[in-house]
């Protein structure tokens, strides 16, 4: 599964606000604003209830900001228009709606631009930047940022300096550069605990959780989204509760740990529908989806990625549109719906190269905007000297060639990049149809195998161990002759070896120890015998064994793949001993066989016609692993296979 973190930043760098929202603190300002009689002052207080508001409540802060707004452009209040577009693009953002967000805070920048104050200018500056940053456009994000510093510069406050250092922070984990976001992030820490400012540390908390995620240091991220989610649970932020669930959640999921996944999802969607938060209820219904479809309850599985299918028709977020196109075709696949998967399937490779064709198509326009930009600038060149006509035309001819060639070369490129795109999702199609049919012959064959030996055991063995039964109390009433009976004795003496052999045979084909006690048990038990046999001597080892339990459905599959390999050796090699080994580390799974055999040239295994070696290599692609094979005439044979358990 793709990341699920979220990092959130309020957008509005307005630092004197009261963040704990309770009835008590809303009628206060609500009075207040009755009372007051200057107009600045009241649309100061319409936005710290909206602020208030904001918390748990994004339609009845928008509501305030709006009133804000209105009453900022009836007295001509030019930092009241600044202030609306600060505090309602957070909403925006919040709710995903980037477009909007950003036509909001290019405004709030020429209003800042206009009244010419250095303190908004940088405000606004770094929420555009944020807004760039959030679609993508890192380019941009830099640009506006860079040009916000050089007017931050000028002011020594420790909130203001916080938030410059976490935006950084975001930038540069959102670039990859996850040792300078860190320390970006850990310097808004420090600075934003000289304050009492507990909303904003709790965002730094998240983001910084986000970096260590990224690091893979899961234990520090985990630390600061509990201390984040101390803050939120505090302030009552449902946006902030459901967010850092959903990170929460990302841990566990990165650690297979499902059961608290499973809660998390559930925390994060309970909060995000009080605000109607439809990214993050898209993201939570995607992780239950997979949650239950890693269970095999298909049927819920389905109900939670078609409910984020639901939710992305507002989001409107391709990205996560492809991941759940393909979480349905997966679905379908396990339910064996081929229609319905191959469907899915065949919308998200559609979606992949829409995605890829809007990448072009954007590109392109942002060159021929560029293009017609520097043309006008030569006309202008052209009309106030005449006497470099000749030169400017030939600049502008060679910059059309120009432009036209990248364009071709940019088309080309994307087009060649969507044919690769294309094709690795049509061998990654492939090898998960081939995985899956793997998975059904080995589960239908370990199915035939167990049938067959409870009908031996159950059925022939009961049959042979009564019919032995009433041999032994007929013989007490016959009379026989010596030889008649010596022949009763030696039929007897048979039937036992029968059941023996039944029994055996019930055995193999399905191992008690490995359905009761798991595939460390059953493969000592298997060595074991065969010491006992005097065929060969088996030296098994077993290391840290007990530190995970390995599914049902991958015991089976190793320990075939062992006793294939034993078999073999058995067979073929003429060893007198063997080493049989498991080492669980990790969660990776190093199996080692060797014997002091004659060896063999490993030519000879693609020539083979025989199904031993070809079963073991399904098996060890049906777990996903790695298989090494050394053999040389004369000195043995050793094989590692590798499994990610």
């Amino acid at each position: 599964m793709t990341r699920i973190f979220v990092s959130i930043i309020a957008l509005i760098v307005n630092l004197n606000f009261v963040y704990a929202q309770t009835s008590l603190v809303i009628d206060s300002l609500l009075k207040a604003y009755a009372r007051e009689n200057d107009e600045i002052k009241k649309v100061n207080l319409l936005y710290e209830i909206g602020r208030t508001y904001e918390l748990n409540d994004f339609d009845k802060a928008g509501e305030f900001y709006k009133k804000a707004l209105n009453l900022s452009k009836e007295i001509k209040y030019k930092v009241g228009e600044i202030m609306y577009s600060t505090h309602y693009t957070y909403i925006l953002n919040q709710q995903a709606k980037y477009d909007s967000s950003l036509i909001l805070n290019l405004y709030s920048v020429e209003l800042s631009r206009e009244i010419n104050d250095s303190l908004y200018i940088a405000k606004t500056l770094f929420n555009t930047g944020t807004v760039y940053r959030e679609k993508g456009d890192f380019e941009n994000a830099v640009a506006f940022y860079e040009e916000g510093i050089l007017f931050f510069q000028n002011f020594k406050d420790d909130q203001l300096n916080a938030r410059i250092h976490d935006v950084l922070s975001i930038l540069y984990n959102e670039m990859r550069q996850f040792d300078k976001a860190l320390k970006y992030g850990q310097t808004a820490l420090e600075l934003i605990n000289k304050t009492d400012n507990s909303y904003f540390k709790m965002d730094i908390l998240i983001n910084i959780s986000n970096v260590y995620f990224n690091k893979n240091n899961f234990k520090k991220a985990f630390q600061s989204l509990n201390e984040a989610l101390k803050i939120a649970g505090d302030l009552n932020d449902y946006t902030a509760l459901s967010t850092i669930y959903l990170n929460i959640g990302n841990i566990y999921l990165s650690q297979k740990d499902f059961e608290p996944f499973k809660k998390c999802m559930e925390n994060a969607i309970l909060y995000a529908d009080k605000l109607d938060l439809a990214e993050n209820k898209l993201i939570a219904s995607k992780g239950l989806s997979l949650y239950y479809l890693n269970r095999k309850q298909f049927d819920k599985a389905e109900e939670y990625a078609l409910s984020a299918l639901d939710q992305n028709k507002r989001v409107n977020n391709y990205i996560q549109l492809q991941k759940v196109y393909d979480l349905l075709s997966n679905i379908y696949y396990a339910k064996h719906d081929i229609l319905k998967a191959d469907f899915y399937s065949g919308k998200s490779v559609q979606l992949a190269d829409s995605i890829l064709n809007e990448t072009i198509i954007e590109k392109t326009s942002e060159l021929q905007t560029k293009y017609q930009v520097h043309k006008k600038e030569e006309q202008i060149i052209i009309q106030k000297s005449l006497l470099e006509k000749r030169r400017i035309i030939n600049i502008v001819l060679i910059i059309s060639l120009l432009g036209m060639l990248l364009t071709v070369l940019i088309y080309s490129r994307y087009h060649k990049q969507k044919q690769i795109i294309q094709q690795q999702r049509i061998n990654q199609l492939e090898t998960e149809k081939k995985l899956n049919a793997t998975a059904l012959v080995l589960k239908g064959e370990e199915q035939e195998r167990l049938r067959l030996a409870k009908d031996l055991h159950d059925g022939l063995g009961g049959m042979l161990s009564g019919i032995k039964f009433s041999l032994n109390n007929m013989k007490g009433n016959l009379i026989m002759t010596a030889d008649n009976a010596h022949a009763f004795e030696r039929s007897i003496d048979m039937l036992d070896s029968s059941i023996k052999e039944m029994r055996r045979v019930a055995h193999n084909m399905m191992p008690e120890a490995l359905v009761k006690f798991g595939l460390d048990v059953a493969l000592k038990d298997f060595c074991s015998d065969i010491n006992q046999s005097g065929i060969m001597k088996i030296n098994y080892q077993s290391y840290g064994m007990e530190q995970k339990e390995i599914e049902q459905t991958k015991s089976i599959a190793i320990y075939r793949i062992v006793q294939e390999l034993i078999n073999n050796a058995l067979k073929h090699s003429g060893a007198k001993e063997m080493l049989v080994q498991l080492s669980l580390s990790e969660g990776n799974l190093a199996v080692t066989v060797e014997d002091d055999g004659r060896g063999f040239d490993k030519s000879i295994l693609d020539k083979a016609g025989g199904m031993g070696w070809g079963n073991i290599k399904n098996r060890v692609e049906f777990l996903k692993g790695h298989i090494d094979l050394n053999s040389n005439i004369g000195v043995g044979t050793s094989i590692l296979i590798e499994i990610n358990i």
